[in-house]
């Protein structure tokens, strides 16, 4: 079921658990920015549509705005 809102999500931790939860977020129709610890663990779900900018906590960069603030959303 796709969701008639989409919105825009990051992911700090992708084992099993946000892997799945990033997964099923894609599926209804969310864009997702992921991190984890190590590259490997990122590059299981990056063919699956996940962006990941690299490592460190940069991924919020690849979020647009907050929603309602002033850099749009």
């Amino acid at each position: 079921m796709t969701t008639q809102r989409p919105m825009q999500i990051g992911m700090v931790g992708l084992g099993r658990m946000g892997a799945n939860l990033v997964r099923r977020l894609m599926r209804d129709g969310h864009r997702c920015v992921g991190y984890a610890r190590t590259e490997s663990t990122v590059q299981r779900i990056a063919d699956e549509g996940i962006a990941y900018p690299g490592p460190g906590v940069r991924h919020l960069r690849c979020l647009g705005g907050a929603r309602g603030s002033a850099a749009g959303g």
